[in-house]
């Protein structure tokens, strides 16, 4: 985690280099209202990690292959707000309603959820914890009325 106090500069404030292919996660504080321009590149992703004092980070996600490198910046707000937090890994993280585990939450992770809830013969979900948005274990129509307001959120930004 970066320094608390770095969020009010403007500099850069780590360069970091892959050993090996990972996939990098920064957290930006969900308060920060414009994301910095050096996460142009990172995607949204639709996981976000949450800390015991109920500040929650987006995730921004990016692959990089071994030996190549980030420069870490400013999260461009100074007040109000955490500054970020960096997580590697070298593997991808879930993605939140990707039921048919190809890498993104669409229309055709509803509509994959919708049949299998109408138990039509042969479908198959490839990860149903991703659809498991009530996260209370199981999966019903309450996780796909969440899957469709989800994905309508996600078409009007």
């Amino acid at each position: 985690m970066t320094p608390c106090d770095a969020k009010v500069s403007s500099k850069e404030q780590a360069d970091l280099t892959a050993k090996q292919d990972i996939t990098l996660y920064i957290g930006l504080d969900g308060r920060v209202t414009t994301a910095p321009a050096w996460l142009d590149g990172f995607e949204l992703s639709r996981s976000a990690v949450t800390t015991s004092n109920d500040v929650t980070f987006n995730l921004y996600t990016k692959t990089l292959k071994a030996g190549e490198s980030v420069t870490l910046g400013a999260n461009g707000q100074s007040a109000s707000c955490m500054n970020y937090i960096v997580i590697a890994s070298d593997a991808k993280l879930p993605i939140r309603g990707d039921v048919n585990a190809d890498g993104k939450f669409d229309i055709a992770d509803v509509v994959l959820l919708q049949k299998w809830l109408l138990a039509v013969p042969d479908t198959q979900l490839a990860d149903w914890q991703t659809g498991d948005l009530c996260e209370d274990g199981k999966l019903n129509v309450f996780d796909l009325a969440l899957m469709k307001r989800d994905l309508i959120e996600n078409l009007n930004n």
